[in-house]
């Protein structure tokens, strides 16, 4: 064998295109929040809970603690559920949003949606979670089929179920997209 290395140690060997997760999209190599994307999904929503509270703190919104299991803020006096999201891999503008239960305990969901370069923040209050809820439930909206490759995108609009697939009625709900389809306001302000 040609210059064999007694000591054990082949680091040096290593060339970094191996230490890049295969899965993981270029636009996050350089991101700030690159630690955000890596992160375990139960992992990665406690962070991202933290991380709203903290900005919106930051923006002068009165931030106080949940009354129950059921929301994680009172935002401004309102039961706020938050969900977080990191760009879909491949994605221009899409996120997954998952354990949207409307028999909680809150009146609004604020939307944290992170991309490599910007982090943004939305919120739709309660009734309208269950209106899109309502109209992702009518046949004409449901999504049955996988898409084909260069088959157009579908815009996924509505919140539909989690488990059991389009009839599943466990009560649990996702949505795939941006919340802006749902008709979500996007939050600014100024920091204090």
């Amino acid at each position: 064998m040609k210059n064999m290395n007694t000591e054990g140690n082949f680091a040096d060997l290593i060339n970094g295109d191996f230490l890049i997760p295969a899965n993981l999209d270029p636009r996050w190599l350089n991101s700030k929040f690159i630690s955000i994307k890596q992160l375990d999904a139960k992992v990665k929503g406690k962070r991202l809970e933290e991380i709203t509270s903290f900005i919106l703190n930051h923006l002068d919104y009165l931030v106080e603690p949940s009354t129950n299991t059921d929301h994680d803020i009172i935002l401004d006096g309102k039961k706020t559920e938050l969900k977080g999201s990191t760009l879909i891999n491949g994605e221009e503008d899409k996120f997954s949003f998952l354990q949207i239960r409307p028999s909680q305990d809150y009146e609004q969901v604020v939307f944290t949606l992170v991309y490599p370069e910007k982090l943004e923040l939305w919120v739709l209050d309660k009734e309208s979670i269950k209106t899109n809820i309502l109209e992702g439930q009518k046949p004409e909206n449901k999504i049955r089929a996988r898409r084909k490759k260069g088959d157009p995108k579908k815009i996924n609009k509505f919140i539909k179920p989690q488990h059991g697939g389009n009839d599943g009625n466990s009560g649990t709900y996702c949505f795939h997209g941006h919340p802006k389809t749902l008709g979500a306001t996007q939050i600014f302000g100024n920091v204090k």
